[in-house]
């Protein structure tokens, strides 16, 4: 039996989910097996080591959360919401920082700067995020 792209697809996600949901000790020993894997099956190797890519770049994620060093960005983001709470993002700021405390200070001050676009049916949101989470969530926005 052939697998469909659509499952293809969803299994992918399925995998991109579960490695988001490991800890620390628990990514480094799923990395180390995908490697182990993709060395014994040299047919799906490459698959592999996406796989423990994946797996490192959320191993780095969750150490420049923990430290709070390295490239961080503000966001805010002005969203609409319809009568089915429904939300569309109408515009977003972003501010590059050295470290999590700084991009913290930035994001109150875009806030601040974007307070006044708040109203019923408007939400303005801040968020920071590590230049890794950025560039996952945002591929678009360039700097």
């Amino acid at each position: 039996m052939m697998l469909g792209t659509h499952s293809a697809t969803a299994n992918l996600w399925k995998i991109s989910h579960a490695v988001a949901e490991l800890k620390e000790p628990s990514l480094k020993g799923f990395a180390h097996e995908a490697r182990s894997r993709g060395a014994d099956r040299p047919e799906h190797e490459l698959l592999y080591q996406a796989i423990a890519q994946l797996a490192d770049q959320r191993l780095e994620i969750l150490r420049r959360r923990r430290t709070g060093k390295g490239v961080w960005y503000a966001i805010v983001g002005v969203i609409k919401w319809n009568g089915d709470h429904v939300g569309q993002s109408v515009a977003r700021f972003h501010e590059k920082c050295e470290g999590k405390r700084s991009a913290v200070v930035a994001a109150r001050k875009l806030l601040a700067e974007h307070a006044g676009e708040f109203a019923e049916n408007m939400t303005v949101e801040a968020e920071v995020l590590t230049d890794l989470e950025w560039q996952g969530r945002l591929p678009e926005v360039e700097d």
